[in-house]
C-alpha cells in the first residue's frame, strides 16, 4: 500500500504528464486519490516517461478490480502497457517443474473447515454501456452523470470524470461513437 506522500507525488506527476483538467485532487482521501490515479492511467501510452517512484506506486494498486470495469479495448491497451512496464496485472504464477526427489511424507493434516461462499454480485451494465444506453434514450448529460454516480455507487467527481473520459474517446455526448 502506497503512503499518502507517494500517492500525492504520483498524482502530481500524472496531472502534469496528461494535463488533467480537473487535476487529481492531491488533498483528497488516499482512497480517492488512488481511484483517480487508476482512472488517469487510461491515458497512459507506451512511450510516456514515468518516474520509478510512480511505477512503484502503480505496481502496488489493485489492477484486477479496476481493469474489470473497463471496456475490452481500453482494458487490453492498459494491461499491455502495464505489463510492458513490469507492473503485475492478473498474471498466473509460473509453475515450478516437479522435482524427482522424494519428499518426506507429512502427517495427515486435519480437515480444514469449509469456507462459506460469499454471494456473488449481480453483474450490471458496464460504465460505457450505461452511458450509451442513456444517450440512446436522449437523456441529458447531467442525468447520465447522476446515473453513473448512483449505479456504480461512486462520487459525483468520479462520475463526471468517467463521462469526460467517454467524451474524450467518442466526442461530446457520443457523437462519434460507432455503437450508438
Amino acid at each position: 500500500m502506497a503512503t499518502k506522500a507517494q500517492l500525492t507525488k504520483t498524482a502530481k506527476e500524472l496531472n502534469e504528464l496528461f494535463g488533467l483538467d480537473p487535476a487529481i485532487d492531491v488533498k483528497a482521501k488516499p482512497a480517492d486519490v488512488t481511484e483517480k490515479i487508476m482512472e488517469a492511467t487510461i491515458w497512459l501510452e507506451k512511450d510516456d516517461d514515468l518516474s520509478s517512484d510512480a511505477l512503484t506506486v502503480l505496481g502496488g494498486l489493485d489492477w484486477e478490480t479496476y481493469l474489470g470495469d473497463l471496456e475490452e479495448k481500453d482494458h487490453d491497451k492498459l494491461e499491455g502497457i502495464l505489463r510492458d512496464r513490469g507492473i503485475w496485472v492478473n498474471e498466473e504464477p509460473e509453475e515450478e517443474p516437479e522435482e524427482e526427489e522424494e519428499k518426506p511424507k507429512k502427517k495427515a493434516a486435519k480437515p480444514k473447515p469449509e469456507k462459506k461462499e460469499k454471494p456473488k454480485k449481480e453483474k450490471g451494465p458496464s460504465q460505457t454501456g450505461l452511458i450509451r444506453e442513456l444517450i440512446g434514450k436522449k437523456k441529458k448529460r447531467a442525468a447520465i452523470v447522476s446515473a453513473l454516480e448512483e449505479t456504480f455507487e461512486k462520487t459525483a467527481g468520479w462520475a463526471e470524470a468517467r463521462m469526460k473520459i467517454y467524451e474524450k474517446a467518442y466526442g461530446e455526448m457520443g457523437e462519434n461513437d460507432p455503437k450508438l
